[in-house]
């Protein structure tokens, strides 16, 4: 997900930063505007670029302009303010590195002139092509082939793209940002095996044998995997020979409460027990007939763990099954499924009374009447959320508001199992300093729900933030950037989220959000980066490159932020596309 620092920053409660900008601009002498124009041509082929944006951000005051090419890649920018522009051009075909924008050109606009001749360029993505053979050199056709992002620290990976190979096993993707991926191919076809006596049902004979999962180059898992660099023009070509693995079907029965078929339609999920770094494309699946009946073909030997999702999901599911079975090389017997109610967690956010006068206007959610209009508005005081404690990359989450009167939440559709506890207040800063599930108080921020769990879930918060002073490493206060400072959670309590403290403003002191106690890593971003944009690949790249920082509730302390220019950050990524690693911190 990207983070569009810029945009982010305007939604900051710094009321008095805004005014000192609008200050700034009203005092400033009004000068006439200027035009920018040129081209977008590809940076290999130096032929013109067309559907192509092209988008001019200032380098200070001075707002922003967006316009297309025309068919012959030619764009024009008028009614700019004079100053320093960014510009840089987006296309589908063009992906920047690590899914950025790609790098512009700074240009001035003069007052009452027009710039011309500017060339915006565009470098060309990857691509990676190749073949699926079997163990024996023969094509395989119709199998899948998944392109990931290769993990950077404990982000989860996330697909990026998917291919088909054709009957003669070729496939191609395209096109494919310069980055470090994981390959993985899937072949569903059931192999021919010897069989004796074999008794034949009315689905026909039961597969035997099927293509094991490959990692590129050749590991059936992820942990055996290597990485592919993919440079920006550049095509890799790989092969990969699938092995075959012994397979058998899975057969079972969903059944209601009573021990009846379910009422309404279900999918039953079928995950490895072992987690993998892409789990989200190694599962098998089926559907649950009217009888409550289902088949699941083509599961090789392991452990694993049922899910069952409804079909229809609504708001929050109110009924769950979960199993854990171990599959042989031979069939197993039917498994029953039996749903069970989900568990409705309910609870309370205590703030202190200090927060309560010091938090800002209470934020107002309109709820919607059954002829889509208003029926009344309710005062919310932030939102708790509640995900899945797992190391598998398949979690769920839930969310609830908080009633601002009185605190109460109520968490619908949880099911049994470990959930880590998340709280954001939408009137000021705010952290957990204690849960308490039922009678227990709980440690950390990960409560255990079982089954027809009823006890109350009691949040306490701290809102006087410490006192933090930042001294900032290098030279942004020389430079006519915009600087966003950049706060990133290292453990697992509290938000789990990047948090912007604020900005560094060319000639206006520093205004910084408070923070709560926990240990972060500190880092600040020239704004000038692909616009303002910055995804979380690159923020995890900056993160290993500082040491965390524990900021304390005792006195207070300043802290050292290194700041990243735009230039230092494009050569940061290019190491890590080209493969350097860096241990993580």
């Amino acid at each position: 997900m990207r983070c569009l620092l810029f945009a982010l920053w305007l939604c900051l409660p710094c009321p008095a930063q805004i005014q000192g900008m609008g200050g700034d601009r009203a005092g400033r002498q009004q000068q006439p505007p200027g035009s920018i124009s040129g081209s977008v041509v590809d940076a290999a082929k130096g032929e013109p670029v067309t559907e192509a944006t092209v988008t001019a951000q200032a380098i200070g005051p001075g707002g922003m302009a967006s316009v297309r090419v025309d068919r012959a890649g030619q764009f024009s920018a008028e009614n700019l303010q004079p100053g320093q522009y960014y510009v840089q051009a987006s296309h589908q075909s063009y992906p920047g590195p690590l899914g950025l924008p790609q790098a512009g050109v700074t240009v001035e606009v003069e007052p009452g002139k027009a710039t011309t001749g500017i060339v915006v360029k565009l470098a060309p993505a990857g691509t990676i092509s190749g073949r699926i053979l079997s163990d024996d050199g023969e094509p395989l056709p119709n199998c899948g082939v998944f392109l990931s992002a290769a993990p950077i620290g404990s982000l989860p990976v996330r697909q990026n793209n998917y291919a088909q190979s054709n009957e003669d096993g070729e496939f191609r993707i395209a096109p494919v940002a310069p980055d470090r991926y994981l390959l993985t191919a899937r072949c569903s076809q059931a192999l021919p095996v010897e069989r004796l006596l074999d008794v034949v049902g009315p689905g026909g004979v039961e597969p035997g044998a099927g293509w094991q999962p490959l990692y590129y180059p050749d590991s059936p898992t992820a942990a055996g995997a290597s990485t592919i660099q993919v440079a920006g023009g550049a095509n890799v070509e790989v092969e990969l020979r699938m092995k075959p693995q012994l397979v058998t079907t899975v057969t079972g029965v969903l059944t209601a409460p009573d021990g009846s078929p379910p009422a309404d339609g279900y999918h039953v999920m079928l995950y490895p027990e072992e987690g993998t770094v892409d789990g989200s494309s190694n599962f098998s699946s089926a559907a649950v007939g009217r009888s409550g009946q289902f088949r699941i073909p083509m599961v090789p030997a392991g452990s694993y763990r049922f899910k069952v999702i409804p079909l229809n999901r609504g708001s929050q599911p109110a009924w769950y099954a979960s199993q854990r079975m171990t599959v042989g090389q031979t069939a197993p017997p039917p498994v029953t499924l039996q749903l069970q109610a989900t568990v409705t967690l309910t609870g309370k956010v205590e703030e202190p009374s200090s927060g309560e006068a010091a938090g800002g206007p209470l934020a107002v959610r309109t709820r919607v009447g059954p002829m889509g209009g208003p029926s009344g508005q309710q005062p919310i005081k932030g939102s708790l959320i509640l995900s899945e404690a797992s190391p598998s990359q398949n979690t769920e989450s839930r969310n609830a508001q908080v009633n601002a009167l009185d605190g109460t939440f109520r968490l619908e559709g949880i099911t049994p199992g470990r959930w880590r506890v998340q709280y954001q207040s939408y009137r000021s800063p705010a952290w957990l300093e204690s849960v308490q599930y039922g009678d227990t108080p709980v440690e950390g921020d990960v409560i255990e729900v079982a089954q027809g769990s009823t006890g109350t879930l009691v949040l306490k918060t701290g809102s006087k933030a410490p006192e933090v002073h930042y001294d900032l490493k290098g030279t942004p206060l020389q430079t006519k950037s915009y600087w966003m400072l950049q706060a990133v959670p290292v453990d697992s309590t509290g938000l789990r989220s990047v948090n912007i403290l604020g900005v560094v403003i060319p000639g206006q002191p520093l205004q910084a959000r408070p923070l709560g106690p926990g240990r972060y890593s500190f880092f600040a971003v020239e704004q000038g980066v692909g616009g303002g944009m910055v995804n979380d690949r690159v923020m995890e790249l900056l993160r290993r490159e500082v040491q965390p920082i524990e900021i304390s509730g005792g006195p207070e302390q300043t802290v050292s932020i290194r700041c990243f220019p735009k230039d230092e950050i494009l050569k940061i990524v290019a190491n890590f596309v080209a493969g350097e690693a860096r241990p993580d911190r």
